[in-house]
Parts: structure tokens; C-alpha cells; sequence
């Protein structure tokens, strides 16, 4: 449609580093005069109702103030042909871009008239709308988006924090363009009663930064990072690694509080994420990829010069044998299930693709059967020998969803306060290109959201935590469909939370993520439960149906149960609860090495489909 420039004007600049975008929208409050978007592809218009492409699209957004109908004009220059879009009403800004569907369309035009209107009708107060405006034309010139007199009124009276963790390449305490941006590391917020309320991740697609962004009100502020444990600190005096913002209707935008991080003194090297993918079912083969070396270079983007040597040793477990490496480097030597790595210089690795390795499950192997994979990173004055070790296990199952969610550890003793691990996969099993991935996931209450941590991902994304909702975008993934590119068709996230404390047992934790391919409706996950199992006592080596030998033991174990076993499930777990090894069965006798756990006391749980069960205090002493 044509149209005409309306008279009341307010200018702006688009920031190289602050790319619009439903994600990214453009506060709304009086009259909004901008650059019109030349040379974006049209995404689908399957949920754009009148729209049937979105070609150079720029969004708004905006809170009713005053209930009532809105209305909006929307004019330009150049004759260009601007049409629009609004949806709503969102109780949540954070989630209003993966909520939209046509069910929450509001108003559309597709018109030639001059000048078009958008009108909201029956606006509630406190609610958001988002309106997309297009430029079919495909022409530079002015769009003019502007407030009519109406019964409601509307504003995006606050806009929030935004900012920027980098590392300073000339050490003058400035964020600059020149300077490094960095990855992974996130940034927390809290009020000023010291309240956890969130925490982002920046990200970077190309050229394009995006910097980590709270949406706020009004208000104080406080925004941390915490180098606790980790392979970097502060490098400046402000902000240091906190810094209070105060957020006024006069001053709704704090866009400058940045983070200049650097390199710690000295090294750390980790054993960070395993990730499995593929179909793990008997007689076929399937992929582990560890992510472990000098995490500061590539995970973080920090160039810390790190010249150390060491090893990598990767060990399998449970019903399944190693087949090949996937990586350039090959291993120094495999023993049985042993891969172990001798790395002369941990800068030289590459972390997500040099233990990457190929798995096959036995032919033997039985549905419910547990594979477990330990990993362990050795080099003499790491910094934190915490990190060094990885364990993680999963099952061997009857069937494959390339859209799932899994978790580890599923069952776990009353007391357990360590790590649950998820992970989201997903997959582009359409007919055409994934321009944009949108997961989001709401998580349980019984978990503590203050420490959550994105561990892995298999592409760029922001990820934000806005209470217990967690949301991850990856913006312009452009992921290939699975019949053009079955392999590049697949991605996935992985993060680890822990529980709050003193959970009592028969606790299970449910939680559900919904992935959502471009404005599509959303692909729902099973839901993963962690089980707070019931004890109901402690038996010692002499027991009716079962029988643990020996005990003490200097790592190798024999369980023997009296009753015809269909599936026989064993857990060890330490003190505290963590659970350590877990195996399934059909056996009625099996031999377990528990060689490689430290000396200590542990809790063996042995149990029978039919609901027979015992518990024993197993000593281990080499």
C-alpha cells in the first residue's frame, strides 16, 4: 500500500548491537519513526493470519496503561507498501514471542489505503501486545508508526537492562566494538531485597551481537556475575562483578552496564558435558560426544594462553562397545571400553569435536538397560580439580523422538542435593528451512532456578531465566529440513539445575519443554521425572531374596536374587545421595565394577519389576 509520512516524528538510531526482532522488539509508546528494513527474506506466514509472507519486518511492543481500545496509524515514506500485524494480549513479556499463534491475532492489514489503522479493542491494563509492521516494497524510506487518540492508552514505560560481558583488548575499562565478546557467562539479577528474579545469556550470530537484556519496570537492581570456581575474574573496579540500576519512568533504559571479564592466573581444564545422540537400541550404534579440555578459549571466548599438557579418559559402561573415534585426533590407546588421550597441549583442542566418538549397543543389551560414561581430565596445578570428572548415564530404549527432553540422574536417594542434567533435543522433521527455534521450558519449583547453568548447545542461542521460565532462542539457525540434510536437520541444549534442599522421598520432579519452529504451533516434549526414591530400610548382606558379595570389596561386586528375575534394577549411590552407577538387568546374577569409586561407604539398592527390593551399605576399600 502507499503512504504518507504523518507529521509527528521521533527519531532514532539502530544500534549495530541491538538487531530488532520479536525477541528484540522496539519500545512503543507516543510516535516511532524509523530506517524501513530493506534486503531480510520473507519467513512463513502460516501464523501471520492476513499476511501471507512477513518480508522486512520490525517489531513494537507496548503495556496497557489504560483499559480501553488502542489505535495506531501506520504511514511512510517513498510510497513504500508497509503492512501490519498485532498480537496479544501477553501477560508475560519475556514469553509473548513463542506464544504467538492465530489464535492470539488481533488486528491485520494487507490494504492499499494510505494510511492504515491497527485497533485493539478492549486493551486490559497491564497486558502487552506485539505489532509487526512489514515493508513489502523492499525500498529504503521512512515507516511511521504513531498513537491515535483512543479510549486506552498504552506504553512501554520501561525497557530494562541491557549490556554487554566482554573482555577488554586495551585494558581502558570501555566496552568497545574491537573488544572480545563473550560467550557463555551468565549475568544475574536480583532486587533490592536480594531476591534471585533471573539470569541471561548473550549471544552472537555472525556479526551480529546480542547482548544479554532483562525486561523491567521501575525499580533497583542489582546485576552479578559469579566467578566462583570459574576460570575468570573481574578486570575492573566498576562495575566490577555487581552493579546496582535504577530504572525511573524518566529513565526507563539502562543500556551500558557492561562486565569486563578476564583470564585467572594459572589454569583450569574441565571434564564439562557429555551428550549422547541417536537411537541407543540393541545391534545399533549410536554417538557420545564429550565436551572436556582448556575451556576458556572456546566455551567462554577468553584468549588465555594455556600450554599445558595431560590426559583424557573416556570410560563405557553398562551394555555397549566402543567403535570408532569421530574426531582427527584418534585415541593414544583403547582398552576394552577405556579410550584414553594423551594431549600434549590442551590449546591445540578442539573441545566439541575431538571426543567425539561412535557406540554400539550390544546385541544382548535389554530395554531399560543402562550405558554410563566416565569421564576424567588429568594435568598436574589445575586450578579446580572439582570439574575434572564427568559421569553420566542413559538408557537403551525401544523407540526414538527426535523432539524429547531427558534427564539424569532419574532416581536418586532422599538427601540428594547435587546436579540434575537435561537435555533438549530437537529436530527440523518439516519440508523447508527452520529460519527460527524457540525452546522454552517452565521449570519444576522444587528445583532452586538461582543455580541453574546452560552446560552445552549445538547452536548460538540466548537463553533467558525470568523466574522459573526458562527460554532459549536460536535466532536465524536457519536449520535444514531432515529429508534435504538429515544430519545438520538436528540441535539440541543442555543445562544442569539443582534441587532445593530436604526433599522428601517419593518427591518427583516433573518438567515439560516446548519447542516451537518458526511461528509454528508448538512440538511438546515428554515430560522427565526425577524420583526422590522410597527407603524403607537398610539390610545387610544376609537377605531373603538377594545376596550382595563380597562386602568390603575392592571394587567388583556379585548380586544374586532367589526369585526369577524379568528386570532386575541396581543404583549405587554415595552418602549424600548422588547416585553413581545404576544397571539394569535380566539376569538373576551380575557382576558389577564399582572400581573406579573412590574408597568410601555407598548404598546399593537392588529391586525387582514385581516390587521386591533391599538396600545395602556396601564398603569399598582398595
Amino acid at each position: 500500500m502507499k503512504k504518507i509520512l504523518l507529521l509527528l516524528l521521533v527519531s532514532f538510531t539502530i544500534g549495530a548491537n541491538a538487531q530488532n526482532s520479536c525477541g528484540n522488539p522496539y519500545s512503543l509508546c507516543t510516535s516511532f519513526s524509523y530506517p524501513a528494513t530493506v534486503g531480510t527474506s520473507s519467513g512463513p506466514g502460516a501464523s501471520y493470519g492476513c499476511l501471507s509472507s512477513t518480508p522486512n519486518p520490525t517489531w513494537f511492543y507496548t503495556q496497557v496503561t489504560t483499559a480501553g481500545t488502542l489505535q495506531y496509524g501506520i504511514s511512510s515514506t517513498n510510497n513504500l507498501d508497509a503492512d501490519f500485524i498485532c498480537f496479544g494480549p501477553f501477560s508475560v513479556m519475556n514469553l509473548a514471542c513463542v506464544q504467538i499463534d492465530t489464535s492470539n491475532i488481533v488486528d491485520c492489514s494487507f490494504s492499499p489505503n494510505v494510511v492504515d489503522t491497527c485497533t485493539i479493542p478492549g486493551a486490559v491494563v497491564g497486558a502487552y501486545y506485539l505489532i509487526m509492521v512489514t515493508n513489502f516494497t523492499n525500498q529504503a524510506g521512512i515507516i511511521t508508526i504513531q498513537s491515535l487518540p483512543s479510549i486506552g492508552s498504552a506504553c512501554a514505560h520501561f525497557e530494562g537492562i541491557r549490556g554487554t560481558v566482554f573482555n577488554d583488548n586495551n585494558a581502558n575499562c570501555v566496552y568497545e566494538p574491537t573488544d572480545s565478546f563473550l560467550r557463555n557467562i551468565p549475568v544475574e539479577e536480583y532486587d533490592n531485597l536480594g531476591n534471585f528474579l533471573g539470569l541471561s545469556y548473550q549471544s552472537s550470530y555472525g556479526s551480529v551481537k546480542m547482548p544479554y537484556r532483562f525486561y523491567n519496570d521501575t525499580g533497583a537492581y542489582t546485576l552479578k556475575i559469579d566467578t566462583t570456581n570459574m576460570p575468570f575474574v573481574a578486570q575492573c573496579m566498576y562495575p566490577g562483578l555487581d552493579s546496582l540500576v535504577t530504572l525511573t519512568t524518566a529513565m526507563p533504559l539502562d543500556t551500558n552496564v557492561n562486565f569486563n571479564i578476564t583470564c585467572k592466573p594459572g589454569f583450569d581444564l574441565a571434564a564439562h558435558s557429555i551428550y549422547r545422540s541417536g537411537w541407543v537400541f540393541p545391534g545399533m550404534s549410536h554417538t557420545v560426544r564429550v565436551t572436556a579440555g582448556n575451556m576458556v578459549q572456546q566455551f567462554y571466548n577468553l584468549n588465555c594462553s594455556t600450554n599445558v599438557g595431560g590426559q583424557v579418559i573416556i570410560n563405557l559402561s553398562g551394555p555397549v562397545a566402543y567403535l570408532s573415534t569421530l574426531s582427527t585426533i584418534q585415541p593414544t590407546s583403547v582398552l576394552g571400553n577405556s579410550i584414553t588421550y594423551n594431549i600434549a597441549d590442551f590449546s591445540t583442542v578442539d573441545i566439541y569435536d575431538d571426543f567425539w566418538i561412535a557406540v554400539t549397543t550390544n546385541t544382548n543389551a535389554t530395554i531399560g538397560d543402562t550405558v554410563c560414561v566416565d569421564v576424567s581430565v588429568i594435568a598436574a596445578g589445575d586450578n579446580n580439580l572439582a570439574n575434572n570428572q564427568k559421569h553420566y548415564c542413559y538408557p537403551v530404549t525401544n523407540s526414538y523422538d527426535p523432539n524429547m527432553k531427558e534427564t539424569y540422574p532419574e532416581n536418586v536417594m532422599p538427601g540428594y542435593n547435587d546436579w540434575f542434567y537435561y537435555t533438549i533435543h530437537f529436530q527440523n522433521t518439516g519440508n523447508a528451512q527452520a529460519h527460527n527455534i524457540a525452546l522454552t521450558d517452565t521449570l519444576s519449583n522444587q528445583l532452586d532456578v538461582s543455580t541453574f547453568e546452560r552446560i552445552n548447545y549445538s547452536h548460538d542461542n540466548t537463553t533467558t531465566l525470568s523466574g522459573s521460565v526458562l527460554q532459549f532462542n536460536f535466532n536465524s539457525i536457519n536449520l535444514p529440513d531432515s529429508t534435504s540434510n538429515s544430519s545438520g536437520s538436528k540441535g539440541y541444549v543442555q543445562y544442569r539445575v539443582k534441587p532445593k534442599t530436604n526433599l522428601a522421598a517419593g518427591t518427583v520432579i516433573n518438567n515439560t519443554a516446548y519447542i516451537y519452529f518458526d511461528y509454528n504451533a508448538p512440538i511438546v516434549t515428554n515430560t522427565s521425572h526425577n524420583t526422590y526414591m522410597m527407603i524403607t530400610g537398610i539390610k545387610e548382606n544376609v537377605n531373603n531374596e538377594f545376596a550382595l558379595f563380597p562386602n568390603p570389596t575392592t571394587g567388583m561386586i556379585t548380586i544374586t536374587s532367589k526369585i526369577l528375575v524379568t528386570a532386575m534394577n541396581i543404583a549405587v549411590y554415595n552418602v549424600v545421595g548422588d547416585m553413581v552407577h545404576e544397571n539394569k538387568t535380566t539376569q538373576s546374577k551380575t557382576q558389577l565394577d564399582l572400581s573406579y569409586l573412590s574408597n568410601g561407604v555407598y548404598f546399593v539398592k537392588v529391586s525387582l519389576a514385581k516390587g521386591k527390593a533391599a538396600t545395602y551399605k556396601l564398603v569399598i576399600q582398595k
